[in-house]
């Protein structure tokens, strides 16, 4: 059994062995950021922060900029998926940041649209936006950028208290009144509030439709011409309330009053206080006045170790005094609610009779009123992407990878090539370091316990070893339980045979002998056994016995 356990142990070790190599194999993987892409074909803006952002992006010069200093183009704090790779970093708290970067080229009005972008945080946001707003192309100055600056998108994670959803606002202006409304998602997604990196995708198509997907997973979907999916919808109402209509001045809009006639009744006493003294009370049978609520416990002793001169005089503690059952010290009635306690008078309420109901404005045409059938292809062009938030806590939000372009496939197979790669080697450096940590657990519990213990944590070794590596594991597995029946097999050969003496033949006096009581209950058996094998097969005669003068003859 014994020489069994150590064979186990072998086979799981070389499991182990086959294992390690396999990752020590992955540990010799080329330099990943050297295989990045760096652009999107056909794109109008692509920032991977490989180059150094003097001369690209611009910093608002605006005063309200405090946090400008503290943009910082680095690595995420963590751990790093494509190490060396860096992004652009916000590292201070309870400040606005205001940076933004130009386009290449305009973007182009009803062509399809896509904004994504990766963001990773060095820890969760308490109250911070971590979105951009991609700015209209009219020529505006970026370091004069302020935050009514106009925009035509804005998109991304904002989370502060019980706000967390990633923003989706189009900035729409109405044609026949050239006022500019932004347009809000209505029930948008909720933001990844980890430190994983996560990728916001958002795809506006030329039917209108449109689409944010939280690393390459759909989380939301509708159009812009559906007003269900916006808290203002961007066809204007037909009609509106009547902006020159006034509520009368002797409009009377109180549904209750003060009774006018009430008058305080002569008896209301308001000083009256709500509680009194309860004069029927009496003191409790058993209650000691002059009994201390407390005593020095009489059990205690003074420590040995106790010094006077150090330690200062010894007292005894005090503890709750067991002659107090029913009280000790000062007795005093108790307060009861004061019957004739009333409070302030106030008139009671009637309904006003001069009550005309609640005023509302009259109703007219809506002169902005249009049926707006095609709003993506009147969206202001874009000419600018901007990272424009106000961070309260904590710093460590790092933007990465932007791309705005008009091919959602190409925008996709970019995140794959970025921010897949990155997001796969994090959670599986992530899932090593728990391994790491669960193996020298493990070690430490087998250097520690005994056989039962090491065969329970070699089995579970087994069974992770197999969930993980199928493929190296199975054909371990079956060597395994090969060398289990090979070993039981040996252990049933090792065992000495037993052998039975054949029964020597009996000689005529023994079979002339009578047969003992105990020897007639088998023959009985056997005369039973005959008249049952008699069903299916002839049984044989009987020999019988010749006398003496045959057998001369």
């Amino acid at each position: 059994m014994q020489s069994s356990f150590f064979v186990i142990c072998a086979a799981l070790l070389g499991l182990h062995g086959i294992v390690a190599a396999a990752d020590n194999a992955k540990a010799t993987e080329p330099d990943i950021l050297s295989t990045q892409p760096q652009f999107v074909d056909g794109s109008y803006f692509v920032e991977t922060f490989a180059d150094p952002i003097e001369g690209r992006w611009v910093k608002s010069k605006n005063e309200m900029y405090t946090g400008n200093n503290d943009i910082k183009q680095q690595a995420a704090a963590g751990t790093q998926g494509i190490p060396g790779d860096v992004g652009l970093a916000l590292m201070g708290e309870s400040k606005r940041y205001g940076i933004a970067a130009p386009f290449s080229k305009p973007t182009v009005p009803g062509k399809e649209l896509v904004v994504q972008y990766e963001l990773k945080l060095d820890n969760m946001i308490d109250c911070a936006g971590a979105y951009l707003k991609l700015l209209e192309a009219d020529g505006s100055k970026l370091e004069e950028m302020e935050e009514k600056t106009g925009y035509t998108i804005m998109f991304g994670p904002d989370k502060c208290g019980n706000t967390n959803k990633v923003h989706l606002i189009l900035r729409f202006k109405n044609e026949k009144s050239g006022e500019y409304k932004e347009h809000h998602l209505k029930s948008p997604p909720t933001m990844k509030n980890d430190k994983l990196p996560h990728l916001y995708t958002f795809v506006l198509k030329e039917d209108n439709s449109f689409e944010v997907f939280i690393d390459q997973v759909s989380a939301k979907a509708g159009s812009l011409t559906s007003a269900d999916d916006w808290e203002t919808p961007f066809t204007p109402p037909k009609e509106i309330d009547d902006p020159t209509d006034k509520k009368p001045a002797d409009w009377v809009d109180e549904e209750k009053i003060k009774d006018p006639e009430a008058s305080k009744p002569e008896d209301w006493d308001e000083d009256a206080p709500k509680q009194i003294e309860d004069a029927d009370a009496t003191m409790p049978s058993g209650w000691d006045v002059e009994a201390p609520e407390k005593i020095a416990d009489p059990a205690a002793t003074k420590p040995d170790d106790w010094n006077d001169d150090e330690d200062g005089p010894w007292e005894a503690p005090q503890v709750a005094n067991p002659a107090c059952k029913v009280g000790c010290g000062p007795w005093t009635k108790p307060m009861k609610a004061n019957p004739d306690y009333k409070g302030k008078w106030t008139a009671p309420m009637i309904t006003n009779p001069e009550y005309k109901g609640v005023w509302k404005a009259k109703r007219i045409e809506n002169p902005a009123y249009y049926e707006v059938e095609n709003p993506a292809a009147f969206l202001a062009p874009i000419g600018s992407v901007a990272v424009e938030v106000w961070v309260h806590k904590p710093k460590g939000i790092l933007f990465d990878n932007i791309v705005v372009a008009d091919s959602l496939s190409k925008v996709q197979d970019f995140g794959a090539a970025t921010w897949k790669v990155r997001v796969d080697r994090e959670k599986s450096a992530l899932k090593a370091e728990e391994v790491k940590a669960n193996t020298a657990a493990r070690e430490k519990k087998l250097a520690s316990g005994g056989v039962m213990v090491q065969v329970e944590e070699y089995t579970k070794m087994v069974a992770e070893q197999f969930a993980a590596y199928p493929w190296i594991s199975f054909p371990v597995l079956l060597l395994f339980f090969f060398m289990i029946f090979k070993l039981c097999r040996g252990a049933e050969r090792d065992e000495e045979p037993v052998y039975k003496p054949r029964a020597a033949a009996k000689t005529k006096e023994e079979t002339e002998a009578k047969p003992s009581d105990q020897e007639k209950k088998p023959l009985k058996e056997d005369g039973n056994l005959r008249k049952r094998a008699g069903k299916g097969e002839k049984e044989e005669p009987e020999e019988k016995e010749e006398p003496e003068g045959d057998k001369d003859k």
